[in-house]
């Protein structure tokens, strides 16, 4: 079936950043094993010696099967999340420029292969990689994605970041410079583009995470939270995708 470009209201996920961020909140280990995929994988490529990069190509390996193991894993419990309702998943008409929330019954049986492949944003019930509810409008197919402070709000349950303990009341949360936040996004992504499964270093919105708490830290001084980074980049991240969808 066909698939829509539309453009995505406004102060939305899309379905391929949500389920990374599930991910990166349910696994504890995320960052450590990505971490561990690139870091291999860039001693394979700068070796020089045939019989050390075949031992390197299999801790490569190795880590990328744990890495991929837990994506799978995490896949099992987001399906699950979505069946039961717990997020639940939406499409735009275009027409009417109505939001529709799609059957959350539409997520059970069969999870297709998921992570092991590339997750992007549409979802229809013959899909093999990401099966789920018919999310067809007009014979196209529409990108899925979730009301972000909806989706925030269950996701801080799942997590027991700083942030997380500071919305209900503890502690007091650090105030951080938004349009520094949005410039880097635009910059990060006008340099390397959308994120590509295949590319190691710019495979997720993770990567951009990574890059944004680093060049935060040198401003201020001090590492923000993974969880405060991945919720000051969704609103910039989607702005340039908006931006680049206009430009084409």
């Amino acid at each position: 079936m066909l698939r829509s470009d539309d453009p995505l209201p406004q102060n939305v996920i899309r379905f391929s950043d949500a389920f990374e961020q599930f991910f990166h909140t349910v696994e504890p280990r995320s960052l450590e094993l990505e971490e561990a995929v690139n870091v291999k994988f860039n001693a394979l490529i700068a070796c020089k010696e045939d019989d050390l990069a075949e031992e390197l190509q299999g801790t490569w390996h190795a880590a990328l099967v744990e890495l991929e193991s837990g994506r799978a894993a995490a896949w099992t419990r987001w399906r699950s999340a979505l069946e039961s309702g717990l997020f639940v998943a939406c499409i735009r008409d275009p027409a009417h420029n109505e939001i529709l929330e799609l059957d959350k019954k539409g997520w059970g049986g069969s999870q297709g292969l998921g992570p092991r492949c590339s997750i992007d944003d549409y979802v229809c019930p013959d899909d093999l990689i990401q099966p789920g509810p018919m999310a067809a409008i007009g014979g196209k197919l529409r990108p899925v994605f979730f009301i972000r402070e909806a989706f925030q709000a269950v996701l801080s349950t799942m997590s027991g970041s700083v942030e997380g303990r500071q919305r209900k009341g503890i502690g007091r949360r650090v105030v951080y410079d938004r349009e520094f936040v949005r410039k880097s996004v635009h910059e990060l992504m006008d340099h390397h583009g959308e994120f590509l499964r295949g590319d190691l270093k710019w495979r997720s919105s993770a990567d951009l995470e990574r890059a944004v708490q680093a060049a935060l830290e040198k401003k201020i001084g001090t590492e923000p939270a993974t969880s405060t980074v991945r919720e000051l980049i969704a609103e910039p991240l989607e702005d340039w995708r908006r931006r680049k969808a206009a430009d084409n």
